[in-house]
């Protein structure tokens, strides 16, 4: 229930984060100096996609202390049943 919980919060943030990912790949794939309008439109939209990256991050400390929290209770229950098994 722990694992399903946490691969819950981690398909969340990959779905956030999905937009800004590609708009990276859309970049580096036409890596060329800029001459032409188009080329020029594209690299603002990118410079764009980066500021508001920047401005989100901070909503995605939401999902960092829910991984935390997860990572926490995971750790907490393989520790519990370590321990437990040690004195069996």
């Amino acid at each position: 229930m722990m694992i399903g919980s946490c691969a819950s919060t981690l398909q969340e943030l990959d779905t956030v984060t999905k937009k800004y990912r590609d708009v990276e790949i859309q970049a580096n794939k036409g890596k060329t100096k800029l001459r032409t309008l188009e080329d020029v439109k594209k690299s603002m939209k990118v410079n764009w996609q980066r500021v508001r990256w920047d401005r989100e991050k901070q909503s995605l400390q939401q999902y960092r202390e829910k991984l935390n929290s997860h990572t926490d209770a995971i750790n907490l229950m393989l520790t519990s049943i370590i321990w437990s098994a040690s004195y069996l």
